[in-house]
């Protein structure tokens, strides 16, 4: 394989584990998440744009509300883990960015209407229900920066999350 074509393997790979994030699996998955992280950005496989782009829509979709707080924990002790890379850590706070601004993005889309092209939420409400909830779990971890979500208030003219 040529080192060029090396990303696109580790992208699938991250994202069957990332897939795979579930309470039961816990203890199993996270680790290797952790290594594949570190590896693609350490190795300069990939840089931290790239790789949010390719997880951030497997990581918005979590398909149910057990891997939603599952991968919220997960972030949370990855990034605080004291080994991190910097790299590593700036992936976690781009990952959460891009999913905060997908969560924006829904709340300005008709929920009624079943998932088209074009929408975040997937399925009608059930991306931003799901989506509404990943967010919760993640200002409540600390993952989002409070002029982040300050600054969606303007973007949006809504109330402040609690």
């Amino acid at each position: 394989m040529s080192y060029h074509n090396r990303n696109t393997v580790i992208f699938a790979k991250m994202r069957t584990l990332f897939y795979s994030l579930r309470a039961p699996a816990y203890d199993e998955v996270a680790p290797k998440i952790e290594y594949w992280i570190e590896c693609a950005l350490t190795e300069q496989f990939t840089t931290v744009d790239k790789l949010v782009e390719e997880v951030s829509d497997i990581v918005w979709a979590f398909h149910d509300l057990h891997a939603v707080h599952t991968g919220a924990q997960f972030l949370r002790e990855f990034r605080d883990a004291p080994h991190r890379s910097e790299k590593a850590k700036s992936f976690v706070d781009e990952l959460c960015a891009r999913v905060f601004w997908w969560f924006v993005a829904t709340s300005t889309e008709d929920l009624s209407m079943d998932w088209h092209w074009g929408t975040v939420a997937i399925r009608g409400g059930r991306g931003f229900i799901q989506g509404a909830s990943f967010v919760g779990y993640l200002i409540e971890r600390g993952l989002l920066n409070n002029e982040l979500v300050a600054a969606s208030r303007q973007v949006t003219n809504s109330p402040p999350l609690r």
